[in-house]
């Protein structure tokens, strides 16, 4: 697939986001409320003299926001995947002279950039409006924003990708996508950052792949720590490589499959 040709998928993505903004306002809905209710959490926490060190209110909702944006930025790509599965196209596209992966994945990423540009704005705003903004280190925010925040997109819509092709052999990604996106949740550190987690419990989650994907991105831009930025940086992209490694050899074994039993 030609970088001609994903541009044109991606672009072709992002417009019919735009078009048809029916999933943009429901999502900004709901980052909103996570916005309003955690941060009335974060007040009482903050009065009640048990914040955690190094962390303000406004921190912490900026850190949340940064993190759900990279949740909901691949959107359901993992549902339409399993029905193409279900309806049989699936296997036809894998037959085709060209990349599948890389289309879809150019799709699901122009899609993304829409639902970034829209939600980034939103919730920042809110939290702006809310409870302020935190003061930003500069050179962090420019490597979260531009470096990790994209990558963190990239390996999550990658990873949407994979579970619905398992579909090709559960012939449901449901099941799936709910563990991860509450791995995502609680592993994460999306909804507290994992540094009030029990030291156990912190301890496993340093070495999963959820908290180089959410926690390193939006601490990065909420904190404020450049070199804490890189060294998120350098964990999400070992766990990007093997997330691509692990599609890449679903979509070979899904495209075996397929041409072993004729289509």
């Amino acid at each position: 697939m030609t970088p001609r040709a994903a541009f044109a998928a991606a672009a072709a993505s992002a417009r019919e986001r735009v078009r048809y903004p029916g999933e943009l306002l429901g999502s900004a809905a709901f980052l909103a409320i996570l916005v309003f209710a955690l941060g009335r959490v974060w007040l009482a926490v903050e009065r009640a003299g048990r914040m955690p060190e190094g962390w303000s209110v406004s921190s912490l909702v900026l850190y949340l926001v940064v993190a759900e944006v990279v949740i909901m930025a691949p959107g359901a790509i993992h549902l339409r995947v399993a029905s193409d599965v279900r309806s049989g196209d699936l296997a036809v596209q894998l037959l085709r002279p060209m990349s599948w992966v890389a289309w879809e994945l150019a799709r699901a990423l122009g899609g993304a950039a829409a639902r970034v540009a829209f939600l980034a704005t939103v919730g920042v705003t809110l939290a702006w409006a809310l409870h302020g903004l935190p003061r930003l280190d500069a050179p962090s925010v420019i490597v979260g924003a531009l470096v990790l925040v994209p990558a963190a997109i990239l390996m999550e819509t990658t990873v949407r990708l994979a579970l619905g092709v398992l579909a090709f052999w559960t012939e449901d990604a449901n099941a799936f996508a709910w563990i991860w996106s509450k791995l995502c949740l609680v592993l994460g550190g999306v909804l507290m950052p994992i540094e009030l987690y029990p030291p156990w419990l912190q301890a496993i989650a340093r070495v999963l792949p959820f908290e180089a994907e959410l926690r390193g991105p939006a601490r990065a831009i909420a904190r404020g720590d450049v070199t804490e930025a890189w060294a998120a940086g350098a964990r999400l992209l070992a766990w990007l490589v093997l997330v691509t490694i692990g599609l890449i050899l679903l979509h070979s074994r899904a495209s075996r499959s397929v041409q072993l039993n004729g289509g």
